[in-house]
């Protein structure tokens, strides 16, 4: 019973996604291999736009860790965003129970933020950089980091909002209480002509 609601729901998803007519080609699922150059990228932000990824909270405060899509443009993402996937992670004993909330208008999702998540606005998201979700969390004095992950059956998969698809890359965690980890992968905004 659960299995035929969800794969209901990933079908309804889908359809909302990519539509019948004007889709030439099916749609190719691009695999995540290492964290290399890609022309759309995600980070965590503490304060956007301003790309604050380290945040130094007091014991019990509440900390909203903001996941954003940047480099978004014609070029990159025709049409703007549509769908996107992806998993988060936060170190153990940072927070008690954070939840996530979609900032995507429509609110239309697929899975969870711990497991991986598919998410499609209704929309087309153009704005750039734009927050996608947010993660609640409340600190409990033990630094850490919260983590942009790969999905698991949908590595870095974006769909823009003429049905095509690209991968996205991670620029930056977020570090609570300490230093965002260095990602050095080269992650930067490419203009695709």
């Amino acid at each position: 019973m659960t299995r035929s609601i969800v794969l209901a729901c990933c079908a309804s998803l889908l359809l909302a996604v990519v539509p019948a007519s004007g889709h030439d080609a099916p749609i190719e699922w691009i695999a995540a291999e290492g964290d290399s150059s890609s022309p759309i990228r995600l980070y965590i932000d503490f304060d956007p736009p301003n790309r604050v990824h380290t945040i130094s909270p007091d014991v019990n405060d509440e900390v909203d860790a903001y996941v954003m899509v940047d480099c978004i443009n014609p070029g990159n993402l025709p049409g703007g965003l549509r769908t996107i996937s992806f998993r988060l992670a936060v170190d153990a004993d940072v927070s008690a129970r954070p939840w996530f909330e979609s900032l995507l208008p429509g609110e239309m999702r697929v899975g969870n933020w711990r497991d991986g998540i598919t998410m499609a606005s209704a929309p087309c998201t153009g704005e750039s950089p734009v927050a996608i979700g947010v993660l609640h969390l409340r600190y409990l004095g033990k630094p850490g980091v919260v983590r942009i992950l790969d999905h698991p059956q949908f590595p870095r998969w974006i769909v823009n909002c003429e049905s095509g698809t690209t991968r996205y890359c991670v620029a930056s965690d977020g570090g609570i209480g300490m230093s965002a980890p260095v990602r050095n992968n080269g992650c930067e905004c490419l203009s695709i002509e």
